[in-house]
């Protein structure tokens, strides 16, 4: 019997609300990363039969005005249960449900994972669930 080939669907598509970042309790983003609140979105993600590790560097986009070096790449993962309600540990061979932040995404461009270009949903408003679970903290 052929395993089956792993896969991943973006099952979500969310600009991120204040409420969920390191700034929540100053009441509005400042400082080196302020400007990039507006542009900075929550991926969630189902993948399937997976064969390896999550590593937020196979996930990129493409951006032809920069050199790849400099291409955006998935930040911040949090792994979730089945229903997307809490964390919970990743494992091979089960279904891995992941969310990761994600700065200047285009929404009308593919990600690039391990698995191939993957579509970018429509936008949905940001999960109530997902409000306590996921914390974005900017990088230095």
């Amino acid at each position: 019997m052929v395993p089956a080939r792993p896969s991943i669907q973006i099952i979500g598509a969310y600009n991120v609300p204040i409420e969920v970042t390191e700034r929540a309790s100053e009441g509005e983003p400042h400082g080196p990363h302020s400007q990039d609140f507006e542009h900075l979105w929550l991926l969630e993600n189902l993948i399937e039969n997976a064969d390896r590790e999550f590593d937020q560097l196979d996930y990129t986009q493409a951006n032809p005005r920069v050199s790849k070096a400099q291409w955006q790449v998935a930040y911040e993962e949090t792994f979730l249960d089945p229903k997307g309600i809490r964390k919970q540990d990743p494992a091979l061979g089960r279904p891995i449900r992941v969310a990761f932040f994600f700065h200047y995404l285009d929404l009308g461009k593919p990600i690039r994972t391990p698995f191939g270009d993957v579509p970018i949903p429509f936008p949905t408003p940001f999960p109530k669930r997902l409000r306590k679970v996921v914390r974005y903290i900017a990088p230095c």
